[in-house]
């Protein structure tokens, strides 16, 4: 405790004062080389420069935390675009079965833009849910809240799984639906609590780029989802739906990789774990030294005592009429507002149709949507190295313009390919999507 080091610090300050055979400037001069010492030891600029990146066991946890939650994310937005048409075959089919009685093309497409848009519905049940629920974990286990939350999260993406593989099986475009929302449900939850778990364990200095890890495992498992979509792999009429079995393997690895991992330390200070706290802090940094621990605690101590000293309760009546708080709210809301307006999921749920809409033919139409998926993937690499150097307004600013200039080609090219077939028209198409899927990569 602090108090006990600075018993220690008195008594050991005392002996040197009164070893025999030393001068008065000697032990002044001791004395003050100790003292500089201990505190160079548990600074907080040494702790930055001791914890600046990963530790294994701080990758390991990150890569239990991201592949539950960006890769879910990231899969379930990409899964759907390559066989989009096998899909509607299959509803076709069904209906045909049922009814005894032709689908038509537009009440297909209803449907399965119906299967797709329903993952919003999931994700926002999950978004909304996943703070009180992780809060009522956290009472009743010392390596609970967040963990055991991200851990429980697999339930219902498993569940969601099983229900869409089943659904060809068993010819049921409902339990599509249903399992679609599952798997919504799971990416929203996880949207929430993977990224404050990996933000709370992360190290000052790159907590920036700790966060960015969600936008990179989202763009590896889109990039994944597009090639198991090809129609030499799984996107064709037998094996579609083994495109779902995908999700219960990063459950599976998000459960081996975080069942023996801790909580963040910020949370079990804030439920007066201290010794809980500092068992998890010394695993995810793995450090033995207690001074550079117990230094990082006071860090922390003192974070929650300055939140809990500045905080004051906040109606939604003062978010309306103090102008501070007004800025803030419309601040908030506009870039979100902005980030879902401007057309990203329309390029991961139909690129394949927009690639259509300018004559590129339909059995070419995933082979070049793997164009966005590198582009993607290739920005959200670099974000992780730039994060912190270039600040995320900025990048959001780039994106946000980036992709309204890359909207407006692909817009251009979608209506001058009705009155000029030429295959450059095509590619401009193409250009103009990769164009959005990165900015929307580094940024928004």
């Amino acid at each position: 405790t602090p108090t006990e080091e600075s018993g220690d610090s008195s008594r050991e300050d005392h002996n040197i004062a009164t070893s025999p055979g030393e001068t008065d400037n000697d032990t002044i001069a001791e004395k003050e080389e100790k003292i500089a010492s201990t505190e160079n030891m548990v600074s907080p600029a040494d702790l930055k420069t001791r914890h600046l990146g990963f530790t294994r066991t701080l990758f390991l946890v990150v890569c239990g935390a991201m592949i539950g939650t960006g890769a879910q994310f990231g899969y379930a937005l990409g899964v759907m675009n390559a066989p989009s048409e096998v899909i509607k075959n299959f509803t076709k089919l069904i209906y045909y079965r049922r009814y005894n009685s032709t689908l038509t093309d537009h009440r297909a497409d209803l449907l399965y833009s119906t299967t797709i848009s329903v993952i919003a519905l999931g994700g926002v049940l999950g978004g909304l849910l996943a703070g009180p629920i992780c809060d009522r974990l956290g009472r009743f286990d010392d390596k609970g809240f967040l963990r055991i939350g991200l851990l429980l999260n697999n339930i219902p993406a498993i569940t969601g799984s099983i229900l869409m593989v089943l659904s060809k099986i068993l010819y049921s475009y409902e339990m599509l639906i249903i399992g679609r929302v599952l798997i919504g449900f799971t990416a929203g939850f996880g949207a929430v609590a993977g990224s404050l778990y990996i933000t709370e364990i992360a190290p000052l200095q790159v907590r920036g780029s700790f966060g960015a890890c969600f936008q990179l495992f989202m763009a590896m498992a889109i990039m994944l989802a597009q090639v198991l979509g090809l129609d030499i792999i799984l996107g064709n009429d037998r094996l579609w739906n083994y495109l779902f079995i995908v999700p219960i393997g990063f459950s599976l690895l998000q459960i081996i990789l975080l069942v023996f991992a801790y909580d963040t330390p910020k949370f079990l200070l804030q439920k007066e774990r201290e010794q809980a706290a500092e068992r998890a802090l010394k695993w995810f940094r793995y450090e033995k030294d207690n001074a550079i621990v117990q230094a990082e605690i006071r860090e922390m101590h003192a974070d929650l005592n300055n939140l809990k000293t500045n905080s004051t309760k906040i109606t939604l009546q003062d978010l309306l009429q103090k102008p501070l708080l007004r800025k803030c709210l419309l601040i908030s809301s506009m870039t979100h507002v902005a980030q879902q307006l401007i057309g990203s999921n329309v390029i991961f749920y139909f690129g394949d149709v927009i690639l259509a809409r300018t004559n590129l033919p339909y059995e070419f139409a995933p082979y070049a949507s793997l164009s966005f998926g590198i582009t993607y993937l290739a920005v959200a690499v670099t974000l992780v190295f730039i994060l912190d150097k270039v600040g995320r307004r900025s990048l959001f600013l780039y994106g946000l313009v980036g992709m309204g200039v890359a909207a407006m080609g692909i817009g251009v090219t979608i209506l001058k390919s009705k009155s000029i077939r030429l295959y450059h028209m095509i590619f401009l198409n193409i250009f103009s999507i990769m164009g959005h899927a990165g900015f929307f990569a580094l940024g928004p």
